[in-house]
């Protein structure tokens, strides 16, 4: 990860959102990661892909996370489990769940534990870093 100096050099004046990514898939977060680089205004805290791996990661960044990327199918259990968790630690934490599950039931269930909008991960990627913006400025994304 960037330093903050680094963070306050690429985007002075502005606002930084710190990103969380949570993705069983490592070539998925890798992919994901090199587009949201280019991003001056968007940094990744962190990256990890299990629940008990976040849940290690957490003490050190989770409250000073903006927006978290959440997927719900992880090797250790569902992403929606883990999200009251997440805003407990966090109440300002908004979460995106992106996922390839089309089931409706599964988006509910994430958006009835707190997240604010649910994406599949077969859309552009300009519109994921879209959907990081607005739910970082408080915006209601809306859900897929």
């Amino acid at each position: 990860p960037r330093s903050r100096r680094h963070l306050r050099l690429l985007c002075p004046g502005g606002a930084m959102i710190r990103l969380l990514l949570i993705d069983d898939h490592a070539s998925f977060r890798e992919l994901l990661m090199m587009r949201l680089q280019v991003e001056t205004d968007i940094a990744i805290s962190g990256e990890v892909g299990s629940l008990r791996a976040a849940r290690e990661l957490f003490p050190g960044i989770l409250h000073e996370t903006d927006v978290a990327l959440l997927d719900l199918d992880l090797p250790d259990g569902t992403g929606s489990s883990l999200i009251p968790e997440m805003l407990e630690g966090n109440p300002r934490l908004r979460i995106i769940v992106l996922t390839a599950s089309g089931d409706p039931q599964r988006h509910a269930t994430a958006i009835a534990a707190g997240a604010v909008t649910t994406l599949f991960k077969d859309i552009p990627a300009a519109e994921i870093v879209a959907e990081i913006r607005k739910a970082s400025a408080g915006g209601s994304p809306l859900a897929t």
